[in-house]
């Protein structure tokens, strides 16, 4: 039988040895929402990654049924995945197993918020980063 995110969050609940009613205190929803959420309810995307900071569950594993390790069969990427700047170089480190240029779900908000800020605050943040990376 395949898993599906509910049957995946309830898994991970339990392995934290968490109650329904604990995680629903903790997500700020009625206990009965929340178990009728876990068994057959819809769950979306934002609050099944809010569960699964929660509970320190792998995002990917919970929305997706897979480890991060397993979401790509490097071997066989096909280029509409790549970015546009590198693609070549960028698929030759996927292969090679240098996977950290593939982003998190909390990098890609960090760079879509700093994409929404007014360029001054932009240059402001950029230069505090690249500070503290050197």
């Amino acid at each position: 039988m395949k898993s599906t995110v509910n049957s995946r969050i309830r898994e991970a609940r339990k392995k934290k040895g968490y109650t329904q009613a604990q995680l629903a205190e903790f997500i700020n929803m009625k206990c009965s929402t929340y178990s009728q959420m876990e068994r057959q309810g819809s769950i979306s995307v934002e609050r099944a990654l809010e569960i699964a900071k929660i509970l320190d569950a792998d995002e990917d594993y919970i929305l997706l049924g897979k480890q991060k390790e397993n979401l790509f069969d490097k071997d066989s990427i096909s280029p509409t995945v790549l970015t546009a700047n590198e693609p070549q170089s960028f698929l030759e480190q996927i292969k090679s197993g240098q996977d950290e240029l593939i982003l998190t779900h909390n990098e890609k908000n960090i760079i879509k918020n700093l994409r929404m800020l007014k360029p001054k605050d932009k240059a402001e943040v950029i230069k505090f980063i690249e500070s503290k990376c050197k």
